[in-house]
């Protein structure tokens, strides 16, 4: 008896110490990728559910690498092997299953290990931003001869087909009559209040106006205005598509919504880069016109805050390319570098600084 009774104590503790102190994958950070949706078809229904859950897996971890790496970046991450997916998921759950004799239907949801994607990010000079998953309130709007047709039409009911799949991030809407007179009235207003209305009704993070408009004298040419608004900002700000395209089916059409979707999701990301401190590996090509002007470069970067290591790729007299982890908000660097005299700008493969003479300098 006393032996059981030791065994019941040291039970007992051990159940303590796990309730304090819970496995490190119980206490790992994950990112949550939600409304995965599979359609799987095999030789019978039990080997349709493994292939769905194994493409589920990759359309997860798809997804995410979508959203935390820059579209300049992708091209840089390698085919990643099934094994090494599945050791990135945590956790998964399964909604709205549907079973037939060789069928299987889906929505899952995942619970994907941060430490491992973003080592993974790592290993292959890719610096991963944050994730944040955002309800968007998507307004497809639709003017024809000043006559507002929101809520109805081919451009709405394809949106509402591309979004279908991404139920978890974008709202599509229905609008009465009412709605759409006040949708409009806003626009002409550059009332962001008013459009906010609209932004929490549907308990959205933001709003995005896709709105299509006919092209001055000819009917079948259209153009995209966008507007987006969230409640950091008071006025929605506004880009128009160019130049004017004629959409013939509803292929077409859908090819521009996706095309459209894309280009906000790279704003959404370079808006992380700009606003947020980021520790973030860039290449940084410095051009002069002599072999001192390089090594001068080298010492100015040497003296910049935050830049955390800094190593050479290339060099000749003229040109010499740093690989370097900058730990803060690029439009600092950029600021600082300018103030050393030095011309910057972006490119998909990094930064590209030019010394500045003394007349360029006078004239900037």
């Amino acid at each position: 008896m006393k032996y059981r009774a030791r065994n019941n104590l040291l039970l007992v503790l051990v159940m303590v110490v796990l309730a304090i102190f819970p496995p490190l994958k119980g206490m790992a950070a994950t990112y949550a990728i939600k409304g995965i949706k599979v359609d799987v078809t095999a030789e019978t229904a039990v080997e349709a559910r493994e292939q769905a859950l194994k493409k589920a897996q990759i359309s997860a971890v798809d997804k995410l690498l979508k959203s935390i790496v820059l579209k300049q970046d992708q091209d840089k991450i390698p085919t990643i092997d099934e094994d090494q997916i599945e050791s990135f998921i945590k956790t998964y759950s399964v909604e709205d299953e549907k079973l037939t004799g060789t069928r299987y239907l889906a929505t899952y949801q995942f619970s994907v290990l941060k430490d491992q994607v973003n080592a993974f990010l790592n290993q292959q000079n890719i610096q991963p931003l944050a994730y944040e998953q955002k309800k968007i309130l998507i307004i497809p709007a639709y003017t024809n001869k000043d006559e507002t047709l929101t809520g109805s039409g081919l451009w709405h009911e394809n949106w509402k087909t591309v979004l279908s799949e991404y139920k978890d991030t974008y709202i599509v809407p229905l609008f009465d009559i009412e709605d759409q007179f006040k949708i409009k009235s806003f626009i002409d207003e550059n009332s962001g209040e008013g459009l906010k209305e609209f932004l929490h009704k549907y308990g959205a993070d933001s709003l995005v106006i896709m709105w299509l408009k006919n092209a001055p004298e000819n009917d079948h040419l259209f153009a995209v205005e966008s507007y987006t608004l969230d409640d950091q900002h008071s006025k929605p700000s506004m880009q128009k598509t160019d130049p004017f395209w004629m959409p013939e089916d509803n292929d077409q059409i859908q090819e521009k919504i996706n095309q459209l979707i894309e280009e906000f999701q790279e704003k959404e990301k370079h808006k992380t880069i700009d606003n947020k401190s980021l520790e973030r590996r860039v290449l940084i090509q410095v051009v002069c016109n002599n072999i001192e002007c390089v090594n001068a470069a080298k010492n100015d970067l040497y003296s910049i805050k935050n830049i955390k290591t800094l190593s050479i790729t290339e060099a000749d007299s003229k040109k010499i390319t740093y690989s370097l982890v900058y730990e803060g908000k690029f439009k600092i660097l950029q600021k600082q570098l300018e103030r050393k005299m030095y011309k910057v700008s972006f490119t998909d493969t990094g930064i590209l600084i030019e010394k500045m003479m003394q007349n360029d300098y006078d004239n900037s």
